[in-house]
């Protein structure tokens, strides 16, 4: 009995700093820094002009850092956006750290040129249809793009099963009905956001006659630190959860040094 109570002598929990830093440096940064704007405006320790995009202040006052900044700024912090905050933390927790660890393994500098393409996409619609702060837009763009790699996996939300297929529909749905009867402009500027990413990367190049015709240049590279990894993220919708066959999947295989693994993904549950 002795020996079972020092059993766990020498055995430390993992702390608050280890579970953060298992989280993906892209994702961790870009949450990080979505924290910092956020909270910054939200106790008006900074002002809007900085944060909050609007068209005619860009053209007129040469007012720059919101192309950028608004991308970091969740909105506003209440009660009734509990859920949607909830949301977009758990997608870019889940689906986000699911792309950089799989479909952009070991090349971040390719993740970070997905997350810039898509927030030009974004901001090409915004000047039509403007929406103050584009944070929502860009994590619904990784949603679709993860959907798109994952058509077939079955996830939950809230009390429904379905396909990933049927998400963004999902979603669009509930933006609609719970902003009381809006148009989702933000929803549906990321979903077409991403999906115009996963197309010239990924169908594109199966075309006849056609090659590569997104990807992040060499000098962007090397910017960053290409360190391949295998980890695989759980990945699931609220719930997490994973089904499928097999009810697992293989690491994945790192890219090749100073290029992109293209090709369809890794099928969850495989």
């Amino acid at each position: 009995m002795g020996s079972n109570f020092g059993g766990n002598v020498g055995r430390t929990e993992p702390s608050l700093w280890d579970y953060v830093l298992r989280v993906p440096p892209v994702v961790r940064y870009y949450f990080a820094g979505s924290l910092l704007v956020t909270f910054l405006w939200h106790f008006q320790i900074i002002p809007s002009e900085p944060v909050i995009l609007q068209w005619r202040s860009v053209f007129n006052n040469y007012n720059i850092p919101p192309l950028v900044l608004s991308f970091f700024h969740w909105g506003p912090i209440s009660r009734d956006r509990v859920f949607e905050l909830i949301f977009m933390v758990m997608t870019l927790f889940r689906q986000g750290a699911y792309l950089e660890q799989s479909i952009f393994s070991g090349d971040p500098a390719e993740f970070v040129f997905c997350l810039i393409f898509c927030g030009l996409m974004i901001l090409v619609q915004d000047f039509f249809f403007q929406s103050y702060v584009l944070a929502k837009c860009l994590i619904m763009a990784i949603l679709q793009i993860w959907v798109r790699h994952n058509p077939t996996q079955e996830v939950r939300v809230i009390f429904i099963t379905l396909r990933a297929f049927y998400l963004p529909l999902v979603m669009l749905g509930a933006d609609f009905v719970f902003s009381g009867g809006k148009f989702p402009f933000l929803t549906l500027k990321g979903l077409l956001a991403g999906h115009m990413y996963y197309f010239l990367t990924e169908i594109v190049p199966r075309l006849p006659g056609y090659t590569h015709v997104l990807y992040a240049p060499q000098w962007f590279k090397g910017m960053f630190k290409q360190t391949p990894q295998t980890r695989q993220p759980s990945v699931g919708f609220f719930s997490g959860i994973q089904r499928g066959q097999g009810g697992t999947q293989a690491p994945a295989q790192p890219a090749a040094q100073g290029a992109h693994r293209w090709g369809s993904g890794n099928r969850l549950g495989s």
